[in-house]
C-alpha cells in the first residue's frame, strides 16, 4: 500500500515538473547565456576550492 502511494506521488511530481518546464521555454540564445553563467560560477567555485587546497597542501 505504501508503494502504491509512493509511485503515485512520483507520477504526480513528474507531471508537475513537465508543466513547470513547459512554462519556462527559452530560445537557444537564452539557454546559452544561462549555460555560460552556470559554467562561470562553477569555475569560480573550482578556483576557490583549488586555492584553499593549495594553501593547506604540505610542501
Amino acid at each position: 500500500m505504501a508503494r502504491a502511494k509512493a509511485k503515485g506521488s512520483a507520477k504526480e511530481k513528474t507531471a508537475a515538473d513537465r508543466a513547470d518546464v513547459d512554462q519556462h521555454k527559452m530560445p537557444l540564445l537564452e539557454h546559452l547565456v544561462e549555460l555560460r553563467k552556470r559554467l562561470t560560477w562553477s569555475m569560480v567555485a573550482f578556483l576557490i576550492a583549488f586555492l584553499i587546497s593549495f594553501y593547506f597542501a604540505n610542501p
